[in-house]
Parts: C-alpha cells; sequence; structure tokens
C-alpha cells in the first residue's frame, strides 16, 4: 500500500479542492500567517503551475481546464478564510493572476502542486496579518526621530518638543537622533533606507522634500517614492526686510524700483539653495524682476549687513526679524506666508499687498519610509495632530514664530507634492545646482 503523507491526509488527490474543510484545518492548526506559509511549503503541496502561458504546440487536455478551475476555486476559498481567521485586508488577489495556464500530461492523475506559485503567493500575501498584528502592539521599543540638522536649530528644537509630547501620549520612549550633513541628505537619507516597522521616522522640511531634490543631481533618495508623510507639524514664514535707506513701504513699490535699477539691487540669503535663498528666486520670478544675489554662510551674517546698510534686502524668519523690526532698524514689508504671522498681525501678506499666490515657507513634517503599515501611519497622524492642536503647545510655537498645522497624512501628502512642483520651477528656471 502507498504511503500516505500529510498533505494527501489533508488534500484529495483527485477531484475538486475540498478547500473549506481543507484550509479550516490548516487554519486552525496555524495561529500565525508566517506558521500557515510555513506549514504550505514543509509540506511540499505542488502545484504544477507555469505562469509564463502554454508552451507553443502543445495541445490543451481537458484534465488540464479542470486543474485551473478548480486551483482557481481553491485559491477564492482560501482569501474567504484567511478574512475570517486572520482578517487579512488584501490576501491572494496576485495569487489567482499568477496562476494562467497548467501543463498536465494525460498519465498525470494526480494534482501536483509545485512550491513556485503557490509559496510565493502566500508567503507575499500571508505578510499582511503579521503587519496587523504588529500594528496592533505599537509601539513595542522606543522610536526615533531623525533630525537631519545639528542639534539646537529650529528643526531641533520642534522635533524634541513634539517627541517629549508624543512619549506620553504613546507611553513609549520617543527619542532624537541628529544626523546632519550634506545639507540634510545624510538624514533623510538614513531614514529612506531604514526599515519601514515605524520606529524611525524623519522629521523633514522643505529642504529635504522639496529643494534638495532638485538642487542634487543624483540625491540618493526620492522623496515622493521613499517616505510615507505621517503629519505637518508647523510652519515658519519669512519677513520681508529691506534696508530703511531703499525708498519703499510697500511690496508694490519695491518691484517699481526693482524694474526702473535692474540689477542694482542685491540681497542677502543663508547659502545657495537656502530658504531664504529659495524664497527671493520665486519673488524674482513672480514679480519679473532683477536682483543680485550675494550668499552667506547662515542668515545672522546676512542680517548684520543688512542692518549695516551693506544690502538691500532679504528674506527671513519671523523670529529673526522683530526685534530688528521693533527698534526700526529694517522695514518689513510682508509676510511670506498666505495668513499673516499671529506674533506680528500689522504685517501685510506679499500675497495681499503685490503677488498674488505668492508663498515661501519653512515647513517641518514628520515621515516614516515607504512601506510602512497604514495602521501605523494613521496612528501617529492622528497623535501628531492631537498634540500639535493643544492651546499650550501652538502657544508655545508661537512666541518662537511657529504656526502650528497638525495636517492628516493625506494632506500633508497632497503639500508635499505640490511644494515639490512648485520649487523644481524656480530651480531650473534660475539654473541652481550643488554639484
Amino acid at each position: 500500500m502507498q504511503r500516505r503523507t500529510t498533505q494527501d491526509r489533508i488534500l484529495p488527490r483527485r477531484g475538486s479542492f475540498a478547500a473549506p474543510s481543507a484550509m479550516a484545518l490548516l487554519l486552525a492548526r496555524c495561529r500565525t500567517s508566517s506558521e500557515v506559509a510555513g506549514w504550505w511549503y514543509a509540506n511540499d503541496i505542488r502545484l504544477a503551475a507555469a505562469t509564463a502561458g502554454s508552451v507553443p504546440g502543445r495541445r490543451a487536455y481537458p484534465r488540464q481546464t479542470r486543474v485551473i478551475r478548480s486551483v482557481s476555486v481553491a485559491v477564492a476559498r482560501l482569501e474567504v478564510l484567511l478574512r475570517r481567521k486572520l482578517r487579512v485586508p488584501w490576501p491572494l488577489p496576485r495569487a489567482r493572476r499568477s496562476i494562467r495556464c497548467v501543463q498536465l500530461a494525460p498519465w498525470e492523475s494526480s494534482m501536483v502542486l509545485s512550491r513556485i506559485p503557490l509559496t510565493v503567493a502566500a508567503a507575499a500575501c500571508l505578510a499582511w496579518p503579521d503587519a496587523s498584528i504588529a500594528a496592533e502592539s505599537y509601539p513595542a521599543k522606543p522610536i526615533r526621530i531623525v533630525v537631519p540638522f545639528a542639534a539646537g536649530g529650529s528643526t531641533d528644537i520642534l522635533a524634541r518638543t513634539v517627541a517629549q509630547r508624543l512619549n506620553e501620549a504613546l507611553r513609549s520612549p520617543v527619542i532624537v537622533e541628529n544626523r546632519p550633513g550634506g545639507g540634510a541628505v545624510v538624514g533623510a537619507e538614513f531614514v529612506a533606507k531604514s526599515a519601514p516597522d515605524g520606529y524611525t521616522l524623519l522629521m523633514g522640511t522643505n529642504t529635504t522634500h522639496a529643494v534638495a531634490p532638485h538642487l542634487y543631481s543624483k540625491l540618493p533618495y526620492n522623496p515622493l517614492r521613499d517616505f510615507v508623510p505621517i503629519s505637518e507639524v508647523a510652519y515658519n514664514p519669512q519677513f520681508l526686510d529691506v534696508h530703511p535707506s531703499i525708498p519703499v513701504r510697500s511690496v508694490n513699490e519695491l518691484i517699481a524700483l526693482a524694474q526702473a535699477r535692474p540689477g542694482q539691487l542685491n540681497y542677502g540669503s543663508a547659502g545657495q539653495g537656502s530658504t531664504s535663498h529659495m524664497a527671493m528666486e520665486l519673488f524674482k520670478s513672480m514679480a519679473k524682476i532683477d536682483l543680485v544675489h550675494v550668499p552667506y554662510k547662515g542668515t545672522g551674517p546676512a542680517m548684520i549687513d543688512l542692518l549695516g546698510g551693506h544690502l538691500s534686502l532679504m528674506f527671513d524668519v519671523v523670529l529673526t526679524t522683530l526685534p530688528h523690526m521693533k527698534t526700526g532698524k529694517v522695514r518689513v514689508l510682508g509676510v511670506s506666508s498666505l495668513k499673516r504671522a499671529e506674533v506680528a498681525p500689522d504685517v501685510p501678506t506679499i500675497a495681499e499687498t503685490g503677488l498674488p499666490g505668492f508663498e515661501a515657507l519653512v515647513w517641518f513634517g514628520l515621515f516614516a519610509p515607504a512601506g510602512t503599515p497604514t495602521e501605523i501611519v494613521n496612528r501617529l497622524s492622528s497623535e501628531v495632530s492631537a498634540i500639535v492642536r493643544q492651546p499650550k503647545l501652538r502657544e508655545t510655537f508661537a512666541v518662537q514664530g511657529l504656526t502650528a498645522v497638525g495636517s492628516g497624512s493625506q494632506e500633508f501628502a497632497a503639500k508635499v507634492g505640490k511644494e515639490h512642483g512648485v520649487w523644481g520651477k524656480v530651480i531650473r528656471e534660475a539654473g541652481i545646482k550643488l554639484d
């Protein structure tokens, strides 16, 4: 008598595939999806299925059609059972599509199962329940928020503020790790190549996701493909500052003066590709004026020269400009956001006084590596949004010149895509490259 193997006792050799009883037994024996895939592989359930199609010149046999139908029914029933037992959100459509043709000789009386299509499909598709289980227990270990800039800067301070409150909300350690270098490229690349498990996040900015991709020819990450936006935390508007000796008191007057004196007014920035540089390039493009760029190593030295009258104008963040505005050492013509700054409500927006639609922000947001489970992304997005909307935190941000946002994942993703397009156009028109 021929010895019966494990699969012989569970799966019939002929006729229809008794999926309900067979799979019910299989799922009853296996508690997780990994055990299901492991049992499947270890017991060598084989299906002679080729995904490439029919072999030319060979006719199809009636049994071949029956086997294809049996396999399709089996996979469909397995899908239903997996949904009920393991709550798989998207189980086996790939497995059904991969089984396109079965080549069986007339003498093959049994349905022989091959490891290749079903095992690979099972391994790929059955991984989803494990992700769901991991999301339910998240977080199970400390979370890292990577800051791609040096400690002590605005991005670092913002990240630590969020990390402290996220620690309390998740009841799990949330630490900040600084990875500066390469104009924020080093830290962003590190997160992009990290495991997509929700334990390594990036406090990204418009520099990492909207500007740098167009400044560098060979950026080691793709900002739209390699990350999942979680939430925009806050943004920092910029003031358009001019030296008091410049005879203008509005944006329209500045544009008229620059058009009358092309190439005679100069402006400072924190360096090539900096946010202050990008803001002025956008201003030049929309106003159709010619200004001379003087790059510095940071906005500090640039502001010193503006105060000394060596520069005509510049963009700088609100918090840095406010003290000089109050003493009259600089004249502020407008703010770069679409809404007036909370700390300076009397300063009009550039959009309302000369250039409709003008917006140039320094924004900050949390990102996760691409492939992070949706459940984890939604959990983090919900927690961060709730944190950012706390009145006390909004007041803290306002004192620092920041405007709290707390957007959802999809809303933030739309903004990142829009910003990526806007700054790409500005950089191409200006011909700016850093490599």
